[in-house]
């Protein structure tokens, strides 16, 4: 039995550049949702939404820590994210 890589991403269904769209994608999801949540942090929004924003950035950085490392799998440098 061969031990099997777990993320979805290293896969020859991606290429670079899907990858690297991906990673793009995230990143910007990940940023808008921090933005909100600063916002709602700022303006009293309610805990039910900001639970909801941050969990939805949890699974969005999981995600796009995936990609990276598939990207780096790669031989890409992905050290300019920064989360």
């Amino acid at each position: 039995m061969t031990l099997q890589n777990s993320n979805f991403y290293c896969s020859p269904l991606f290429s670079d550049g899907d990858l690297l769209l991906r990673a793009k994608q995230f990143r910007k999801e990940l940023e808008s949702l921090w933005e909100e949540l600063e916002s709602l942090k700022n303006y009293g929004g309610c805990l039910t939404e900001i639970k909801q924003k941050f969990h939805r950035a949890e699974v969005v950085a999981n995600e796009l820590q995936k990609v990276l490392e598939a990207l780096e799998e790669n031989c890409y440098d992905c050290s300019g994210y920064i989360f």
